[in-house]
């Protein structure tokens, strides 16, 4: 190879200095891969930058230098990114001695759309990278991850380093944070909690003219990687309502769309779990405890929740510390999500999902019943029904748990593309017209007092009609026996038809059986039908 290139180029440069992970590095690793290929001052290769070159005659004029025999090349291995996994949903990474999960096509976007770009001298169409997601998903993790896998240098930026109480001394400050990531390019800013300087004027609470200036650094900062063609990223992470962060910020060519980080799936967590197990030392000594199988148990059950990666981690904290697990409680991020574990599918089930996909298609907001007669008291059961049909329809749904972050959980939805379930009247009184005019499918499952029910349609799942035939409630008594057994993780044997009591009252006892299973645990079905007898 060092044959077929100009005397000239490898005459002129006798050291290339190489900058790692935004510091010069000193000593030791020699890559004879390395050999014969052509480094551009301010071009990367493998994770590093050509920040100096000394030349060997004092008037060279090109910046153009080659790695070969004769150079003196300082490079160090600079990445502690190690992808253990990978498939087209979960992506596992061990990164600073612990290990993540992602899902494998959000990395592969963020990837493709600004870090490429950006390793091929290029700018990201958005400079800015906004991630969005319920508190504990791992935002800033991830952007950490993403610097490391690829040596950027990173510079992360929180409130407390740049707000001062004396005027101009904040944005000094902010301005200061940008222009040295400017000068450790390639580098990633990492600014988490965003919020705190992207809020918009409508949010500013009479700070306008301190808005007004601090998202001018923020906006000169990403215009500036843009008109300069500089190899730095600009990535904010948040929790909240995209609506609070400044619309100027949000367009395209600065922000742009924000990028979902959701909580993860229960296969994503049963995958995680097994290479945590491996490779981290805590979780490792709790598996040699309790058992690999145990916790991959309550990792799935932590996710049908809807809990966050941090709210499964305490858990698994608390567990190796107190000796037994304790039910995960209602996630911070205010929501839950619903899913169905293993979805059944047959008929009966087919029907109830047609009724429900035609609402999705819509993002229809409708009051739901299982029948005509039953106006109260049927949430455990529809929920049920609604997580078998959405998983079905491979739909994400979101109860909100939290009546102060329903907003939240609507931009969530909206982001997610999933369906929201409502079990609380009190959120549609409080909140009418975010509910309603959401741009998401709302499923209405709790008892509907008037006036505020007269604008909404009613639907009832039966009588359920398909192309064949019409299915009253008991004819799909069983199916829904074991649709409500198996989301709420109470063992049904389809061979032993269950008995609730007269066809005339089987959608009551069918009703309250739902609620026992769901408000208490039962080894099989019988011994929740024997609870719901003694009770009647």
């Amino acid at each position: 190879m060092l044959e077929e290139l100009e005397e000239e180029l490898v005459s002129n440069c006798r050291e290339v200095l190489l900058i790692c992970g935004g510091r010069q590095v000193n000593g030791g690793e020699w890559r004879d891969s390395m050999l014969g290929v052509t480094v551009a001052r301010g071009r990367r290769y493998m994770g590093c930058v050509v920040r100096g070159v000394k030349p060997e005659l004092e008037d060279a004029s090109t910046d153009a230098c080659i790695v070969y025999r004769g150079t003196t090349v300082r490079v160090a291995n600079v990445s502690r990114v190690q992808v253990l996994e990978q498939d087209e949903e979960a992506t596992i990474v061990k990164h600073d001695d612990y290990v993540y999960v992602y899902p494998t096509q959000l990395i592969k976007e963020i990837e493709e759309e600004y870090i490429k770009p950006i390793m091929r001298g290029g700018v990201p169409l958005n400079p800015g990278l906004l991630l969005i997601g319920p508190p504990g998903t791992g935002k800033t993790s991830m952007l950490k991850i993403l610097a490391d896998s690829v040596g950027f240098s990173r510079v992360e930026v929180t409130a407390d380093q740049v707000l001062s109480k004396y005027v101009g001394e904040s944005e000094q400050r902010l301005r200061k944070i940008i222009d040295d990531a400017f000068e450790r390019e390639p580098s990633i800013i990492i600014v988490d909690d965003v919020e705190w300087l992207m809020v918009s004027r409508e949010f500013a609470e009479g700070r306008e003219l301190w808005r007004y200036s601090m998202f001018q650094v923020l906006a000169d900062g990403i215009d500036r990687v843009r008109r300069e063609r500089r190899a730095v990223l600009i990535a904010a992470a948040t929790n909240v309502n995209t609506e609070v962060l400044d619309i100027a910020l949000r367009r395209h060519g600065r922000f742009g769309e924000p990028k979902v980080i959701p909580p993860p799936t229960s296969t994503m967590l049963a995958k995680w779990i097994t290479h945590a197990a491996q490779h981290v030392p805590w979780i490792r000594e709790l598996a040699g405890k309790v058992g690999l199988d145990k916790l991959r148990e309550f990792v799935a059950q932590a996710a049908y929740g809807g809990n966050s990666m941090s709210e499964v981690e305490t858990a698994l904290r608390k567990w190796l510390l107190e000796g037994k697990p304790k039910p995960l409680t209602s996630p911070t991020s205010g929501f839950r999500r619903v899913f169905m574990p293993k979805p059944i599918d047959n008929d009966v089930t087919a029907c109830i999902r047609n009724t429900i996909g035609a609402i999705v298609d819509k993002a229809g907001k409708v009051i739901l019943r299982p029948v005509i007669n039953i106006t109260q008291g049927a949430e455990a059961l529809l929920e049920a029904l609604l997580a078998n049909s959405l998983t079905m329809l491979k739909q994400v749904a979101l109860v909100p748990t939290d009546s102060l972050k329903v907003r939240e959980t609507l931009t969530m939805a909206k982001l997610l593309g999933a369906s929201v379930i409502v079990n609380e009247w009190s959120i549609i009184e409080r909140y009418p017209v975010d509910v309603l005019e959401a741009p998401v499918p709302v499923f209405i499952v709790t008892t509907v007092p008037q006036p505020y029910a007269s604008s909404l349609p009613t639907i009832n799942l039966f009588p359920c009609t398909t192309p064949t035939k019409t299915m009253q409630i008991q004819d799909a008594l069983q199916t829904l026996v074991r649709v409500a057994a198996e989301y709420y993780g109470v063992h049904t044997d389809e061979r032993k038809p269950i008995r609730l009591g007269t066809e005339a009252s089987d959608a009551v006892h069918l009703v309250k059986l739902a609620q026992l299973m769901r408000n208490m645990r039962f080894p099989d079905v019988n011994a929740a039908v024997s609870r719901l007898k003694e009770a009647a």
